[in-house]
């Protein structure tokens, strides 16, 4: 014990049982440092409590983004649709040609609800 106190630098001071004089000081000495604890204990609840809104804050976002991108398809089976030409758009001489070819009827829908 000794020698661990000495390589720390702890002062170990052995005092009397019941001695209010010296328990006072040890008493006050160990009150001071369970302040200490509790306080970072309570900045540690606080970063964890920032941290679930801020997580609750990401997934709702991520969420909302995903429901955006995959919606339910318009288009059911037996449905006529028009295919735009996307060629036409570099081919600026043929303006007058028509933008859509079609009607087309979509026979089977997969899973990722394309035609």
């Amino acid at each position: 014990m000794d020698k661990f106190c000495s390589v720390n630098g702890i002062d170990h001071r052995v005092t009397s049982a019941y001695h209010p004089q010296s328990n006072g000081l040890t008493e006050r000495t160990n009150q001071t440092i369970k302040n200490g604890v509790d306080k970072h204990n309570e900045e540690i609840d606080d970063c964890r409590s920032e941290a679930r809104e801020n997580i609750v804050i990401k997934q709702s976002k991520q969420n909302t983004t995903y429901d955006a991108a995959h919606v339910a398809c318009p288009f059911k089976v037996v449905s006529k649709v028009l295919l735009h030409s996307s060629h036409q758009l570099m081919q600026m001489a043929k303006q007058l040609e028509e933008n859509f070819t079609g009607p087309y009827i979509i026979h089977h829908l997969t899973k990722a609800n394309t035609a």
